[in-house]
């Protein structure tokens, strides 16, 4: 699989996960909504330190030939994803 075409399926891959996270948003209640903004505000910055290092053994890993680029493209789309407010909401829904 080429770049371009990794490239590709990781933003249709992008697209329909903000369109249910979209769904998903509106689902929950008030109360629901700002217990999970209170409790992400203090996980943050222990998530923002995990994000990094997480991201850079995934660039060590590149340089290593030990994962595929279409696969470091998704791990850091989901880094990523997990950077915007509201990744907590999103996790708790997942479990």
């Amino acid at each position: 699989m080429s770049f371009a075409s990794a490239e590709i399926s990781s933003l249709i891959e992008k697209l329909e996960e903000d369109e249910s996270s979209q769904q998903q948003e509106q689902q929950q209640s008030l109360p629901v909504k700002y217990f999970n903004q209170l409790i992400e505000s203090f996980l943050d910055a222990g998530a923002a330190v995990k994000r990094k290092k997480r991201a850079n053994q995934i660039y060590r890993d590149i340089a290593d030939q030990r994962i595929t680029l279409e696969r470091a493209i998704k791990l850091l789309g989901k880094l990523s994803r997990n950077q915007k407010s509201g990744w907590f909401a999103n996790k708790s829904n997942q479990d």
